[in-house]
C-alpha cells in the first residue's frame, strides 16, 4: 500500500505566500473545519483540536495517545536533538500553543499534513537570522480506520510515526518552507521517524522501491508510482549521520535555510571536509552493505544488476544507463586471482569501486575509471559503477551508457588502498535481479 504523508508546501491550498496577506486573521482560527462541535485539550507545547461527532470523531482512548505522541516528538526533536521550535502564531487557533487538528483525512489520502501557513522570514526562536521560516499546523488522521497496517502495526504505532514524521515538516517549515529540492523534506521527516518513536516507525516499508532503482537520478521523482523513493531516501540521511554524528542533520538544515536545493549538502559536507559526490558514493555503498542498525527489516537488497563470470577469461558488459548520482552493482565470480576493471564508452563520466565481503567486514577500494580487483580474498566479491555527476535540475535527468570491460590479470601494485569500511552484521547477499 502507498503510505501518503504530503508535504504541504507542495499540496495545501492554505499557504500564504510572501507578499501577500495571511489567510487567517490574528486571534482566529485555522480555516479547518470539523464535523461535530470543536473542542481541544492543551498540552505543554500543544492545542489539539478534535470532536467527539461526525466523521472526524475520535475516542477519548485515542486522543490521550495523540497528546502523549506529540510531546514525546517534542521532547525527543526539540529538546534532545537541539531542533528549533517551529515560530508563533500570535494566537492563531485560540493560544500561542501549536494547533494540530484531529480529522479524517481519507479524501486527502493522507495520513498526516503539515501545512505552512504565514511567512515570517526570521524565526524568533532561534539564534540564527532565517528568511522563509513558516507558522504551520498539523492535520492528522482521526481514527486510522481502513489502513492497511503493516507487519506489527495498530492504529496507535502508526499514528505515532505519523505525529512524528509531521511534527519533523513543522521543524522544518521553521528553517525553510519550500526548498527547491522536496526529497529532503521527506527523507529528513522519514529519518525522524526512526529517532523519535523506534520501533514502531515507518521507515522500513519505503525502503524496497529506494534498492530496487539505484541507477535512477538521486532526488528526483518522475511519477506517482515511485514516489515512495523520497522517502526512502532517508537512509541517505542515516548515512550522514553514521557519518557525521547525530548533530549534523539539523546542521544541514541549517544550511538549508541559508541555501537552495544541492548548494545547501555541498555546503553543509565542505564544511566537514567532503563533497555531494563522495556522500552519495558513500551512501550507494553502504546500502549494498546495508550498514543500518533497522536492516533486518528492510526486506530488500539493492538491485543486483548483473553477475560478472570469470572463471572462463574476459568479460563485456554494456551498460543501459546510469542517471546522475546513481549506480550500478555488478555480483563477481572468479577464481583466485588478480583482473583488471575498465569503464569505457561514457565520455569520461563514471567510476568504479571495488567491495568485498568477509567475517563480518565490508572493504571498499575505489578503482577510479580502471583498477585491479584481487578475487578469492572475500567470501562475496562486488564491483559499483557509479556517476558523480550532477545538477539542480531533478526533472531532467540523463542515463550514461557505458562498457565494463574485465581482463584476467593486473599489476599487483596497481590495486587501490581501502577506501572506505562498513560493519556486515547486517549484510545479506545480493541475487541476481532478472532471475
Amino acid at each position: 500500500m502507498r503510505r501518503y504523508r504530503l508535504l504541504t508546501a507542495l499540496f495545501a491550498l492554505l499557504l500564504a505566500l510572501p507578499g501577500t496577506a495571511s489567510l487567517v486573521a490574528q486571534g482566529q482560527d485555522y480555516d479547518v473545519t470539523l464535523s461535530g462541535s470543536p473542542q481541544f485539550r492543551d498540552t505543554s507545547h500543544f492545542r489539539v483540536h478534535y470532536t467527539l461527532t461526525g466523521v472526524d470523531a475520535v475516542t477519548t482512548e485515542y486522543l490521550e495517545e495523540v497528546l502523549v505522541a506529540l510531546e514525546k516528538s517534542w521532547k525527543v526533536q526539540v529538546e534532545l536533538l537541539g531542533w528549533a521550535p517551529p515560530p508563533p502564531d500570535d494566537g492563531v487557533g485560540g493560544s500561542d500553543l501549536y494547533d494540530v487538528y484531529l480529522r479524517d483525512l481519507t479524501e486527502d489520502e493522507a495520513l498526516g499534513i503539515t501545512s505552512p501557513e504565514e511567512i515570517v522570514g526570521d524565526n524568533p526562536r532561534t539564534s540564527r537570522t532565517e528568511e522563509w521560516s513558516s507558522t504551520s499546523y498539523l492535520m492528522v488522521e482521526n481514527d486510522f480506520q481502513d489502513i492497511s497496517f503493516g507487519e506489527g502495526q495498530d492504529a496507535v504505532t502508526l499514528m505515532r510515526a505519523t505525529v512524528a514524521h509531521e511534527f519533523s515538516h513543522a521543524l522544518q517549515f521553521a528553517y525553510d518552507y519550500a526548498d527547491a529540492h522536496d526529497w529532503i523534506y521527506e527523507a529528513t521527516a522519514v529519518w525522524m521517524e526512526t529517532q523519535t518513536v523506534g520501533v514502531d516507525q515507518d521507515a522500513t516499508g519505503y525502503v524496497a522501491q529506494n534498492y530496487d532503482y539505484p541507477e535512477l537520478c538521486f532526488g528526483s521523482v518522475v511519477t506517482d508510482a515511485d514516489a515512495d523513493r523520497h522517502y526512502g531516501e532517508w537512509l541517505f540521511i542515516d548515512h550522514l549521520a553514521q557519518e557525521f554524528g547525530q548533530g549534523f542533520v539539523k546542521t544541514l538544515w541549517e544550511y538549508v535555510g541559508d541555501y537552495e536545493g544541492f548548494e545547501a549538502v555541498e555546503r553543509a559536507l565542505e564544511a566537514q571536509g567532503t563533497t555531494l559526490q563522495e556522500a552519495l558514493a558513500g551512501y550507494r555503498l553502504r546500502n549494498l552493505a546495508r550498514d543500518y542498525y533497522l536492516a533486518e527489516l528492510f526486506g530488500a537488497t539493492v538491485w543486483l544488476e548483473d553477475t560478472i563470470n570469470l572463471k572462463e577469461g574476459g568479460w563485456t558488459y554494456n551498460g543501459v544507463g546510469i542517471e546522475e548520482l546513481g549506480a550500478n552493482y555488478f555480483a563477481v565470480e572468479a577464481a583466485p586471482g588478480n583482473y583488471t576493471f575498465e569503464i569505457v564508452g561514457d565520455s569520461g563520466a563514471l567510476t568504479l569501486y571495488s567491495i568485498g565481503v568477509s567475517s563480518g567486514d565490508v572493504d571498499v577500494f575505489a578503482l577510479g575509471r580502471r583498477g585491479v580487483v584481487r578475487a578469492g580474498k572475500y567470501d562475496d566479491l562486488y564491483v559499483m559503477v557509479f556517476n558523480p555527476d550532477y545538477d539542480e535540475d531533478l526533472g531532467e535527468c540523463e542515463p550514461v551508457t557505458f562498457d565494463l570491460r574485465v581482463q584476467v590479470g593486473g599489476d599487483l601494485a596497481a590495486m587501490p588502498r581501502l577506501f572506505q569500511h562498513f560493519q556486515a552484521a547486517r549484510y545479506a547477499k545480493l541475487e541476481n535481479g532478472w532471475e
